[in-house]
């Protein structure tokens, strides 16, 4: 959020977070007043959105989490030691009061297609563990999952309920499929409307939103009735993806979305010093394969968010930046 629109508000309030006074704006500017009885400190007296982590994408003031602070003044303290905050649109920098709520970890968790998709399998369906968390039909679960047993049933039913207020309601939840992604099944998404389209260097290979003409080495061959599932088993960990005069962009992780009929790519692109992460989207229109530029992204876990919530389990956080070698590893 930019800095220009600090002082533009319709509302403050006044609340006290871990024994300090902050002011707080409904636009997600705070301002820490000074102690009475201290000497001014260095982040005291003036509006700031806080500073944007990088590994995580929260803004923080100092050490604390401005979302927490935010929240506590236009809803409350938490209402239990359990409840964190939720960005119900999933941008961790906009920390407005209506896009800020508290819910469970159990509900955070939850929102996860990667951890729902491990309930389902631990336990049949979402129902049958909401019916009782300490009895998965998988057993022994793995153990970065140990946590599902622990669930009590009160909490099960308690979180079950607000979900359902959530999914039966009109307002969005995070991810902006809460109710589709626990009680149904999710529908094919149609091929985006085509944007600009650029021909390639390569025979049978279109280009979205994507104006330089770039060679793609991994892409079936016009006529051989290549199939998008054929391009995703292609995709292998570090094979070049696209290349053109300014730029070359290598695999880190490719497989078919699951909500559409497309496959996402993440690539790490070559001697560019900022956004060097990039999502690309494949999809099949009249015979030739469409390569459509999503986005740039300043680190690999931002990139990998987006990219695990389409493909859901196919993300590996742990050591996965660690794995991928010097000509991989982030500037």
């Amino acid at each position: 959020m930019s800095d220009l629109f600090i002082n533009t508000y319709s509302e403050t309030r006044t609340c006290t977070y871990k024994s300090d006074t902050y002011d707080v704006r409904d636009n997600g500017a705070i301002l820490r007043r000074r102690r009475p009885s201290g000497r001014h400190r260095q982040l005291d007296d003036f509006w700031t959105y806080g500073k944007k982590n990088i590994n995580t994408g929260y803004a923080f003031f100092g050490s604390e989490p401005v979302h927490r602070i935010v929240a506590t003044a236009f809803h409350g303290e938490p209402p239990t030691r359990q409840h964190i905050v939720d960005h119900i649109d999933t941008n961790r920098m906009n920390n407005r009061p209506g896009n800020l709520r508290w819910i469970t970890k159990l509900e955070n968790i939850l929102l996860n297609p990667i951890t729902l998709k491990r309930i389902i399998e631990a336990y049949g369906s979402v129902e049958d563990f909401f019916a009782d968390p300490s009895k998965p039909k998988v057993s022994p679960l793995p153990g970065q999952f140990d946590w599902m047993r622990t669930v009590s049933a009160s909490e099960a039913a308690a979180s079950r309920s607000k979900l359902e207020g959530w999914a039966n309601g009109t307002k969005s939840s995070s991810g902006g499929g809460l109710g589709e992604w626990l009680f149904e099944h999710r529908s094919q998404i149609e091929p985006p409307k085509l944007p600009q389209i650029t021909r390639s260097l390569t025979e049978g290979a279109l280009q979205a939103n994507w104006v330089t003409p770039s060679r793609f080495p991994l892409c079936p061959k016009q006529g051989s009735g290549g199939s998008l599932e054929d391009y995703s088993s292609s995709l292998k960990f570090g094979e070049t993806f696209a290349s053109n005069e300014h730029c070359k962009s290598f695999v880190v992780e490719g497989c078919r979305d699951r909500l559409s009929d497309c496959v996402i790519v993440v690539c790490r692109l070559e001697n560019v010093p900022l956004n060097n992460w990039g999502i690309t989207t494949i999809y099949l229109h009249e015979g030739s394969f469409v390569h459509e530029n999503k986005s740039v992204f300043n680190n690999l876990i931002e990139a990998m968010e987006v990219y695990a919530a389409g493909v859901g389990d196919h993300f590996r956080p742990d050591g996965f930046e660690a794995n991928l070698g010097p000509s991989y590893g982030s500037p």
